[in-house]
């Protein structure tokens, strides 16, 4: 099993203080996450711009 797992996430939709976003994963593939919800001053400190994906990484204590 992989130490870290990244996925890419597209925006969905947007809501009153979050953004919704959609795990990219192939038609035949399960998604791993599925969906996730990022509030909005989180991704203002990222300097994100609608439309853009994000990359979520995932790791395990060493």
């Amino acid at each position: 099993m992989p130490e870290q797992l990244s996925l890419t996430f597209t925006p969905e939709r947007e809501t009153k203080r979050t953004w919704r976003f959609v795990e990219d994963c192939l038609l035949d593939d399960e998604p791993r996450i599925g969906t996730i919800y990022i509030r909005k001053a989180t991704l203002k400190q990222l300097d994100w711009q609608a439309g853009d994906s994000i990359i979520l990484s995932i790791s395990t204590p060493a």
